[in-house]
């Protein structure tokens, strides 16, 4: 396989492989990781789900995997950024978006496997909070995520990662942050509208919440190390955060419940004493007390949840 990277990213073991696989549920393809050596799912978390670039090479051709991912890790010094639907697949024309980035500050650009997206690595750390912006289509992630690689470098660009310049705080500042809105009238504040969040941003959210410690063991099928004395407890513990970011869509939380480490053959038959609990609406109890809330305040909760905001009071089970 003839396939090349920067040093900066070929030296480190934190390659994995990917398949493109069918969503039942809604038609659309998911780009699903896999551990090279074990042929297991894998966690964007869990290093010990990743390996050598060779390895993952290796795996691919032998498995037939659609493609190579590289992780980002904490404390890494990487920083990518993911620029959507940039670039003409048949002329190669770039966006303002990126050409205003690239312009400005040069260095390692692939092009995505659809031929139509950006992946930007730069070597330094996040410089503030928030990692995209759906209406400049910009992402910018340090940790707890993959880029699907490619080896295809952009006609241009260099063939190794710069270092940070202010380029990442000037990307986050222009394209990243969200601008402040003017203040609004009490009676428009009532007024909430969520957009749905796709799989990978719920698995984003729910991975750097104030929770995520033990989001990610039940994720990650650990949940006697979580602290819950039976599979079934943890089955539901993870339903519950789940059905948060998810706002209660049955269909998504089954789709992601599938690709945890808490998975097994009775789900089908378990799922159904799940959808009950979830369908009374009117109350909320938190897992481990017998407090209750009402729905006002469990709709609040959740918003403050599906928007990044997370206090202990949060972590509650939707009954």
């Amino acid at each position: 396989m003839s396939i090349s990277f920067p040093k900066e990213l070929a030296n480190r073991k934190q390659w994995i492989c990917w398949r493109l696989e069918p969503n039942t549920k809604d038609g659309r393809d998911s780009k699903i990781p896999y551990n090279p050596l074990t042929g297991r799912k894998a966690s964007s978390t869990n290093p010990n789900d990743w390996s050598t670039l060779d390895d993952a090479i290796a795996a691919k051709e032998q498995y037939l995997y659609t493609g190579l991912g590289f992780v980002f890790a904490k404390s890494g010094g990487l920083v990518g950024i993911d620029i959507d639907h940039c670039r003409d697949k048949n002329t190669g024309e770039l966006s303002d978006t990126a050409k205003d980035i690239l312009e400005r500050f040069p260095s390692y650009t692939e092009i995505s496997p659809s031929g139509t997206g950006l992946h930007i690595f730069y070597k330094g750390e996040m410089p503030a909070k928030g990692n995209k912006n759906t209406k400049t289509g910009v992402e910018m992630y340090a940790h707890s995520r993959y880029f699907t690689m490619t080896g295809e470098r952009l006609p241009g660009t260099p063939d190794y990662i710069a270092e940070d310049n202010g380029a990442l705080a000037w990307i986050h500042e222009n394209y990243i942050k969200s601008k402040k809105r003017r203040g609004k009238s009490k009676k428009d504040s009532k007024v909430v509208k969520l957009e749905p969040l796709t799989d990978e941003e719920i698995l984003e959210k729910a991975r750097t919440a104030e929770n995520h410690k033990e989001f990610n063991l039940l994720w990650e099928g650990k949940w006697q190390e979580a602290g819950y004395p039976s599979h079934s407890e943890a089955d539901l513990a993870l339903c519950c955060m789940l059905a948060f970011w998810s706002g209660k869509n049955k269909e998504q939380m089954d789709r992601l419940f599938r690709n945890s480490g808490l998975f097994r053959e009775k789900w089908d038959t378990y799922i159904m004493q799940v959808e009950q609990h979830m369908g009374r609406r009117h109350w909320i109890r938190p897992l481990k007390s017998q407090r209750t809330y009402t729905a006002a305040k469990a709709s609040q909760l959740s918003l403050n949840m599906r928007a990044g905001i997370t206090a202990p009071e949060a972590k509650v089970c939707i009954l």
